[in-house]
């Protein structure tokens, strides 16, 4: 059975494909999009390496979209 931080990695990274996904498919968003999916798998990449570590910021202002 997967761990909770394993099933959050992996909701993550789906979710970092969503937002390329609709970014393609959407042109006016595609640079929104990106950003969201760099914050997204960033966060996943530092949960895989430490579950209860801190997380480094966002290397873009645009984190909250």
């Amino acid at each position: 059975m997967a761990t909770s931080a394993e099933q959050a990695v992996k909701l993550l990274r789906n979710a970092a494909k969503f937002f390329r996904q609709v970014g393609q498919q959407t042109p006016a968003l595609s640079g929104q999009m990106e950003v969201s999916a760099r914050n997204y798998e960033h966060v996943a990449t530092h949960l895989e390496l430490d579950a209860n570590g801190e997380c480094p910021p966002f290397d873009d202002d645009s984190a909250e979209t």
